[in-house]
């Protein structure tokens, strides 16, 4: 159950963000792999939502950090072509 708990919030995390992501990615083809390194905590530590709410933070941060490498990549390919 949380295998699939922890695929479905990180599936919804890509999801939001890949419009932006294939834009500034723009002619690159880009392949993400997310990938949970550390245990998940057991159930009496934290509830299921807060889990997943941590989670899906951890991996909207991940995304964004993505995102702001590939502007400034894509800026310094535009400014390096021009």
């Amino acid at each position: 159950m949380a295998r699939n708990a922890v695929r479905r919030v990180l599936r919804e995390a890509a999801r939001h963000g890949q419009e932006r992501l294939v834009a500034a990615a723009q002619q690159c083809q880009l392949d993400i792999v997310l990938r949970l390194k550390a245990p998940l905590p057991q159930p009496p530590v934290a509830t299921w939502s807060d889990v997943k709410a941590e989670l899906r933070r951890e991996a909207d941060s991940l995304l964004a950090q993505l995102l702001r490498q590939l502007l400034t990549q894509s800026a310094v390919r535009a400014g390096v072509s021009t």
